[in-house]
């Protein structure tokens, strides 16, 4: 994470004022962690998507307008565009999984299936 700091390809902003009693009230009315919520705010606030894996953030961001992508889009937009090449995405995929991410079998095929055919 220090190295992707250090290299600019992640940006750690603060949160402003309005974000913050956004997320306030968030916490308040929802059954939502306070990172998640976060999130939810500071993408809603920069007009970006937010990339969750969490069905309940995905959810709760949806309510407010705020587009989501889950990881493996992510991976399939980056192949897609040339961002990374098909075996990269691949391995990016293996390490999803390596890691901890939970994908039916199925769908882990056509993932690969599907970049094999971008």
């Amino acid at each position: 994470m220090k190295r992707a700091i250090s290299e600019g390809w992640i940006k750690v902003v603060k949160l402003d004022e309005d974000s913050l009693r956004f997320v306030e009230n968030l916490l308040r009315i929802e059954k939502i962690g306070l990172g998640e919520a976060q999130a939810i705010a500071l993408a809603l606030k920069m007009q970006a998507p937010l990339i969750t894996d969490d069905k309940v953030v995905h959810r709760f961001a949806s309510m407010y307008r705020v587009e989501t992508l889950w990881t493996t889009t992510l991976i399939l937009n980056s192949v897609n565009t040339r961002l990374l090449g098909k075996e990269e995405g691949k391995q990016v995929l293996r390490e999803l999984i390596r890691t901890g991410c939970r994908l039916k079998t199925e769908v882990y095929d056509a993932l690969l299936r599907r970049i094999d055919e971008l």
